[in-house]
């Protein structure tokens, strides 16, 4: 027989009497089994895969896979399972799987600044290797910095493996320029003080003072410079002078009586010493010359004239014609117009004997006028300079 079913024999024997026999077959079975595939994932992943096989048929087995009706796939790719039945018919399916990603995203940083800069810089996360998911940073893409560090993106991809990128900045520069003043002086004067912007802590540009890093001061007061560095950061400096003191002129002008000059000595205000007086035939002063220090008219002849000469305000002091004269400000040694301790120095070397004073500066140390310098000289600059006592 060729398939399954019954056949029925039909006989006689020799007396004519009819017969038959039925033969029946239900056991030929030549229809190979079908297989059929379930995997326990089927969207993308990054876990393994794993198939199983099910069957059409009871008696249907698999001949390969050691048997086994399950296959894990732990990358993409094909699994053929092969299978028979008790009856001998085989056929066979392919797994195919190639929806596993077990590689992790990757992206790029963008900085919306790349120079140095006070301003705050923004990254962004660019150029994703596939769809993702951030997971930190509420989600969102950009990052700002409002100072130089770094910050990690998290994400993560539809198949659950996890990326990251780390963004850095150090090129955010909000330290405040600063500069310090040297000053052409520090020490009382009465010249005009120059003072200049140095030391700064980075690259400036001075945006007052027509950007000049120098001010002059012709009086006490102070002046601010005002900068920026390159960033943007603005920075300041004062510079203050209150050593500069108001230097005792001779204020001298034509007077058209006799064709003389007046010298004018302000109230109060010592003249500077050793100063040349140009002799005419008239000096009127028209000021009392005698201040708070005892002052001497030197010839050039070396003739002092007396002190009696020299009286007060309006006296008219007759001096050889055309000859030269130098006022000696007795205490001011130094010459600068001003009895101070650097004198007191002088003086003291001079008293034993490790620097001599000579011409108008032993002049001008004789403080009590008797043609010597003695221990009352210094002492009288000591008292003068403690204020306890008055050059007179």
């Amino acid at each position: 027989m060729q398939k399954t079913g019954e056949f029925t024999f039909e006989f006689v024997d020799e007396a004519g009497n009819y017969g038959t026999a039925t033969a029946k077959v239900d056991w030929i079975d030549r229809e190979a089994p079908i297989g059929i595939l379930n995997y326990d994932i089927v969207t993308k992943t990054n876990k393994d895969v794993t198939v199983t096989i099910e069957f059409d048929k009871e008696d249907a087995y698999v001949i390969n896979n050691d048997g086994n009706t399950s296959y894990t796939f732990e990358e993409n790719g094909e699994f053929t399972f092969q299978f028979a039945d008790e009856a001998g018919n085989s056929n066979y399916i392919i797994a195919k799987v190639d929806w596993i990603d077990k590689v992790a995203p990757t992206a790029d940083i963008e900085y919306d600044i790349t120079s140095k800069t006070s301003e705050p810089v923004t990254a962004t996360l660019i150029n994703e290797s596939e769809k993702i998911t951030i997971t930190n940073n509420n989600g969102k893409s950009t990052y700002t910095f409002t100072e130089n560090g770094e910050f990690t993106f998290k994400f993560v991809d539809e198949a659950g493996n996890e990326g990251q990128k780390t963004a850095k900045v150090n090129w955010i520069d909000k330290t405040l320029p600063k500069a310090d003043i040297k000053y052409s002086t520090t020490s009382k004067t009465y010249e005009p003080v120059t003072a200049t912007l140095v030391n700064e802590n980075k690259k400036i540009t001075i945006t007052n003072n027509n950007g000049s890093r120098t001010y002059t001061f012709t009086k006490n007061g102070e002046f601010t410079f005002e900068f920026v560095d390159d960033m943007g950061n603005v920075g300041t400096k004062t510079a203050r002078v209150t050593w500069i003191e108001e230097k005792p002129v001779f204020e001298t002008e034509k007077y058209t009586i006799r064709d003389g000059f007046i010298l004018k000595i302000r109230p109060g205000i010592s003249p500077i010493g050793s100063k040349e007086i140009k002799g005419t035939t008239v000096k009127e002063f028209k000021e009392n010359i005698k201040t708070n220090q005892k002052m001497t008219f030197l010839s050039n002849d070396n003739k002092e004239l007396k002190d009696e000469d020299v009286i007060g305000t309006g006296t008219v002091l007759k001096l050889g014609e055309n000859q030269n004269y130098t006022l000696i400000v007795r205490g001011d040694i130094d010459g600068n117009g001003k009895v101070s301790v650097n004198d007191l120095a002088k003086l003291k070397l001079h008293y034993i004997e490790m620097e001599s004073l000579t011409g108008n500066s032993l002049k001008a140390a004789d403080i009590d006028g008797n043609g010597n310098v003695s221990m009352i000289d210094l002492a009288q600059i000591k008292l003068t300079l403690i204020g306890l006592a008055e050059l007179k």
